[in-house]
């Protein structure tokens, strides 16, 4: 179902994703991941960074955010919500990006998770990603393990 919000069509239906590699603990140091990857994060965050008024954070974060290019986003959803409506592309591009840097990853996962986050956003709840068994066996020989984070949409995107 596609709405319009504004002038701007969004597709209500359709399945959308961001994706990252992230890394986090309470002794990780940002700077230095940053220094050894040669890889601006998309954001750090520091432990007892603050995380609300009341609240701040008890573990260190360095993610970089894989961003799609135009034409690996619905068009109704470009350029106010560029997210990726392939999830595996989105990996592909991961891959392509940190598969040089993978013994380097490897070794922060002994103190710090390592994983690849996957925000999945939906306004219903049949379909999803279909990944082919080439990127199953590339996430494998990468050995990070894959978080979704599924949210569901109810109101049009602003």
């Amino acid at each position: 179902m596609t709405t319009s919000l504004d002038g701007v069509l969004y597709n209500r239906g359709m399945h959308s994703y961001t994706v990252s590699l992230r890394m986090e603990s309470t002794t990780l140091d940002t700077s230095r991941v940053t220094e050894e990857l040669g890889l601006t994060p998309t954001q750090t965050r520091f432990v007892g960074q603050y995380r609300s008024e009341k609240s701040v954070w008890e573990k260190a974060l360095w993610e970089y955010d894989v961003e799609p290019e135009q034409s690996d986003v619905a068009t109704e959803n470009w350029p106010h919500w560029p997210q990726w409506k392939s999830l595996e592309k989105a990996f592909e591009k991961l891959l392509s990006i940190f598969t040089a840097y993978a013994k380097r990853i490897q070794s922060y996962k002994h103190d710090h998770d390592v994983y690849i986050w996957v925000g999945h956003f939906s306004s219903s709840f049949d379909g999803g990603p279909q990944l082919s068994p080439e990127i199953l066996k590339a996430l494998g020989e990468f050995g990070v393990p894959v978080w979704v984070d599924t949210h569901f949409i109810d109101d049009p995107r602003p």
